[in-house]
């Protein structure tokens, strides 16, 4: 399953008009691995194709916790988009301010997992923010054992 997102732009030169479209696109496994790439074409047809191409160049993978959610909450930002996602209890479902969110959590396999996005809902922001907080819970967890401090 991919989520796809289209920009169409229209460039004006003194001898007539170029429409240019840009589409980005996600895609992933429903088993933790995901990923997101945007691309340009002449057609729609061409930038989705080039998107599909670079989109598996650009996998992450995020090992869901229990099967089906995030292991604690976590928090990210990138440029004026700022994320927070929390654990869900079992069967609770997804919540999801915007439906780019949604999809790319249900394409990573995640089923109980809330959302709440403060500032700019571009499409492009929304998911470098959502990747970047996936990917902050991938690194976190292998490397809890260093990260645990103790105060005597």
């Amino acid at each position: 399953m991919s989520f796809f997102f289209f920009y169409v732009c229209v460039i004006l030169f003194y001898g007539g008009q170029l429409v240019k479209y840009t589409a980005l696109l996600a895609t992933g496994n429903y088993h933790g691995g995901v990923g997101f790439a945007k691309a340009k074409g002449p057609t729609a047809k061409i930038a989705t194709q080039r998107a599909y191409e670079k989109c598996f160049q650009n996998l992450h993978y995020v090992e869901p916790y229990e099967d089906h959610t995030i292991a604690y909450a976590i928090q990210s930002k990138y440029e004026k988009t700022k994320i927070y996602l929390w654990p869900g209890p079992m069967r609770s479902g997804m919540s999801a301010a915007v439906r780019t969110v949604e999809t790319v959590r249900y394409l990573a396999g995640f089923s109980n997992v809330k959302s709440k996005i403060i500032g700019s809902r571009n499409p492009l922001n929304v998911i470098k923010a959502l990747f970047k907080a996936l990917n902050a819970v991938s690194w976190i967890l292998p490397n809890r054992a260093r990260l645990d401090f103790s105060v005597s």
